[in-house]
């Protein structure tokens, strides 16, 4: 299974790897109402990734951004819930592609 955690949706939408389900990091945070980013509800994460296909039998490659810290913090989300299976792959794919259309 593969995440790709794109800043915007739009980012997502003009290019993306094959089969890439698009999933940006608000969905699995909360916030307080001092802001801080916190853990969302143990069923609320289960139901959500659940809906994605994905459970504790499937391997899941999270993509992300260079400078988007979002990747990172899905992949931890996981492991936090115990999932065992995430891996993450920080590209540099907006510059990537800009290098390939030049």
């Amino acid at each position: 299974m593969v995440l790709d955690t794109p800043v915007q949706k739009t980012v997502f939408l003009y290019g993306h790897l094959p089969n890439a389900q698009s999933l940006s990091v608000d969905k699995v945070i909360q916030f307080d109402q001092f802001g801080s980013n916190l853990v969302i509800e143990q069923e609320e994460i289960i139901e959500f990734f659940t809906s994605f296909g994905i459970d504790e039998t499937k391997t899941v490659v999270i993509i992300g951004d260079s400078m988007d810290p979002s990747a990172a913090r899905i992949a931890w989300t996981m492991l936090y819930f115990g999932h065992v299976k995430p891996s993450c792959l920080i590209s540099m794919h907006l510059i990537c592609k800009n290098m390939v259309l030049n």
